[in-house]
Parts: C-alpha cells; sequence; structure tokens
C-alpha cells in the first residue's frame, strides 16, 4: 500500500490500518491511538464516530460511504490529508478547524454555496470539488487569497457561470480545472503566471479571450465550447498540448507561432478546405493524436466534412506534398477509443485514481 508522505517521520506499518471495502457499517471502536493512516473506502459507514482519540491522524480516507456530517472530524486537528470523495455531504463544517489540511477532496458529493470553511485551510495544496452543486455564489464565498499554498484546484461539473473571483487566487495555482459549468467567459486568472494546466471544456464560451495572457500554460483545453476562431492561443508560445475540438473553428492561423506544441485535437469543428492545416507545416514538434520522429505524423479528423472525403484521404502523393511530415491521414465518423478529454477518463478526477462521471472535465492522462 502506498502510504502518504505527510510532513513528519515516515509511516510504519503499524500505524496503518485498512479495512475497505469490507462492510462495517460504523467505524471501529478499537483503533489504536498511535494510528497515523486510516482507510476506510466503500466500507457503507454513514456517520464518523469513535476518532476522538486518535490524536496522531494525518491521513483519512472515507471515499464511496453514506456519510453526511463531518461532525466527527472537530477533534482531528492534526489533519493533513482528508477524503470524503463520493459520499452524501451537504456541508463543510467543521474543517475551518484544520488548518494543516493539505490535500482535501470532496468531489461526488452535495455541497452548494456555503463553502467559507475552505478559507480557514490555509495549508491547503490540492482541492478537488468536482461534481457538486455550487455556483457562482459559492465560489465568490472563498476567501482565495487566503489560500497561499494552493497549487491544484478542481471544480469541474458544477453549476458556475462567473469565475471573476479567483481573481484572487496566488500564482502558486499551476493547475485549474474548470470543466462542465456554464462559463460564458475568461476571466479573473489572468494573473496567474504559474498555471500550466488549464481546463475550460465543455462550458459556453464563444471566444477564448482572456487566455492570452497565460504564457507559461503548457496544456490547455478548450474542446466543447461554442468559439468561432482560436485567437488568443497565439502568445501561449509554451503550449505542448491544446485541444480545440467541438467548437466551431475554420481555421487554426492562430497556432502557427506555437513552436512548442506536441499534441494537437480539432475534430468536430467545420474546416472548409485541407489548407487548414497548412499553419502546422512548420511546427518541428507537433503531432496529432501519435508521434513519428518528433513531427507532425498522424491527422485523425473525426466526422469532418473535408478530410472525411476518401479521395483526399487516400491520395498519398497529395498528402506527401501538402505536409511533407505526415504519415498518414484518418478520416472517420467515430473513433472507437476515451479520446484525452475532464476531470479526468482515468479513474480519478483529482489524483491518479479518481473516476470521472462527468464527461469533459479534465483530460485522461493526467
Amino acid at each position: 500500500m502506498e502510504h502518504f508522505k505527510h510532513s513528519e517521520e515516515e509511516v510504519k506499518e503499524e500505524d496503518v490500518v485498512d479495512e475497505s471495502y469490507t462492510p462495517k457499517y460504523t467505524i471501529p471502536t478499537d483503533l489504536p491511538s498511535t494510528l497515523v493512516e486510516l482507510h476506510l473506502t466503500s466500507t457503507r459507514i454513514s456517520n464518523i464516530e469513535h476518532l476522538e482519540h486518535l490524536t496522531r491522524l494525518k491521513k483519512l480516507v472515507l471515499r464511496q460511504n453514506t456519510i453526511t456530517a463531518l461532525d466527527g472530524l472537530s477533534s482531528l486537528t492534526t489533519l493533513e490529508y482528508l477524503d470524503v470523495y463520493d459520499n452524501k455531504l451537504t456541508t463543510l463544517e467543521p474543517l475551518e478547524k484544520m488548518s494543516k489540511l493539505a490535500y482535501l477532496d470532496m468531489s461526488f458529493n452535495n455541497l452548494k454555496d456555503h463553502l467559507s470553511p475552505i478559507s480557514y485551510l490555509t495549508s491547503l495544496s490540492e482541492l478537488y470539488l468536482i461534481h457538486n452543486h455550487i455556483h457562482t455564489k459559492g465560489v465568490e464565498a472563498v476567501d482565495w487569497k487566503a489560500l497561499a499554498r494552493l497549487s491544484i484546484l478542481e471544480l469541474g461539473d458544477n453549476k458556475i457561470r462567473q469565475i471573476s473571483a479567483l481573481s484572487s487566487l496566488h500564482s502558486t495555482l499551476t493547475s485549474l480545472w474548470l470543466g462542465k459549468n456554464k462559463i460564458e467567459k475568461v476571466e479573473g486568472i489572468s494573473h496567474l503566471q504559474g498555471l500550466q494546466r488549464l481546463s475550460i471544456q465543455n462550458n459556453r464560451l464563444t471566444s477564448f479571450a482572456g487566455v492570452e495572457g497565460l504564457t507559461n500554460l503548457e496544456e490547455l483545453y478548450l474542446s466543447h465550447n461554442g468559439a468561432k476562431a482560436a485567437d488568443g492561443v497565439e502568445s501561449l508560445t509554451a503550449l505542448t498540448t491544446l485541444d480545440l475540438s467541438h467548437n466551431f473553428i475554420a481555421s487554426l492561423l492562430p497556432l502557427s507561432t506555437l513552436k512548442n506544441l506536441d499534441e494537437v485535437w480539432a475534430s468536430f469543428n467545420p474546416f472548409e478546405s485541407t489548407d487548414v492545416l497548412q499553419p502546422l507545416k512548420h511546427l518541428p514538434k507537433v503531432w496529432v493524436l501519435t508521434c513519428c520522429s518528433g513531427q507532425l505524423s498522424h491527422v485523425y479528423s473525426v466526422d469532418c466534412p473535408v478530410f472525411g472525403r476518401k479521395p483526399f484521404a487516400n491520395r498519398s502523393r497529395q498528402r506527401q506534398a501538402w505536409l511533407p511530415s505526415v504519415c498518414s491521414i484518418v478520416a472517420a465518423r467515430f473513433i472507437l477509443h476515451r479520446r484525452r478529454s475532464s476531470h479526468r477518463w482515468r479513474t480519478r478526477h483529482g489524483p491518479k485514481r479518481r473516476p470521472i462521471a462527468a464527461a469533459m472535465t479534465r483530460p485522461a492522462h493526467l
């Protein structure tokens, strides 16, 4: 079992209890007071109790239960890692007393807009709130300025319309996931110069204006929106991965300046000519989906009126003259595998194991 690397001494085997996937219904009463880690995933627990004596506990995992309140955690002020993914929680209290928390996952619960207790978690580094019922009001309730150590923020699959309240986030943030909301405009994040990964997939954007100042971005996911142009990305010269699929984009010309691009997704856009990929011709590193000698090698065009024409797809001479580095062009209505886009599809939506039930929140490989 992989142990959480907490701030102090190395965890010993005798300080860890894992009784996951064994129906308990209640938390055992005979847990040793020296316990540092406790794992009770999918044990049908509905109440948190019998933990008051665990004054050394640093990691607590209560995933996939039916817990409705966190009242039993009020005495666990030493906690650094709390995972209550997939429960029935409606409130964050009494988290305001847990100032040492560095990792918090409350995804797939019933949280609404009373999120102010998060403001007291000044040691927080990773925060996952996927698939709740959070509105713009909930985002505004948090004092993001107080979270000076926050590096990962996941708010995917909620009901957020505006993100201007995120303007108080610190530049220490490296990953921001906002997929599957109702966001209409990119705002309030231009100061996040440390941001490396940004996902605003499956929202209501009609323009990508607002991302142009994030010059250290390496991965940008903008699929499933309503943008008609890729304007705004041309200044993001550090980008290695860009997802523009499922929009209304007719030209990829803004991509011509992105010399570090490795991977481009642009399926399900209304391209009218094969010239649409010409801006990628001079990019030495770019490849689409698969790589051949570090160049553009395979173009997968899904349900595209241009690349779906058999004459073009089969004419290797035309293909080589058009883009010399292209090895093959595959046109199909469907590609039968899960593509690189939401929260997350791996079995996690936060760390490397969280499943993403809601589509389009984060890329599958992260």
